[in-house]
């Protein structure tokens, strides 16, 4: 029950099973060595994580916590949803990152 209004919250896992909504499904992950060492590789193409991110329509903190983890002193991320290591792994090194294209 939720304080102010003395209502059973929403997320409570006995009134999910009566509502018969069950646990929402955790989604599948796979391994972020891939997609880490391929961002690497980017960087080293002259690609920023913003550029990254703007590519791939992830988040900014999405692409930097592969490589230098969520927080301060934070491991990097281990693991990712597969259409994030897509995303990241479709981007070609040799393409040139937004920031650097000439204006047309």
């Amino acid at each position: 029950m939720t304080r102010r209004n003395r209502r059973p919250a929403v997320d409570h896992p006995d009134l999910m099973a009566v509502l018969g909504l069950g646990t929402p499904p955790v989604p599948e992950l796979v391994d972020a060595r891939p997609a880490r060492e391929h961002v690497q590789r980017l960087h080293a193409a002259g690609w920023g994580s913003r550029s990254i991110a703007a590519r791939t329509g992830l988040g900014r903190r999405t692409v930097r916590a592969l490589t230098a983890g969520r927080t301060a002193g934070a491991p990097p991320t281990r693991q990712v949803l597969p259409d994030t290591a897509r995303r990241i792994l479709e981007i070609d090194p040799e393409e040139v990152p937004p920031c650097h294209r000439k204006a047309s």
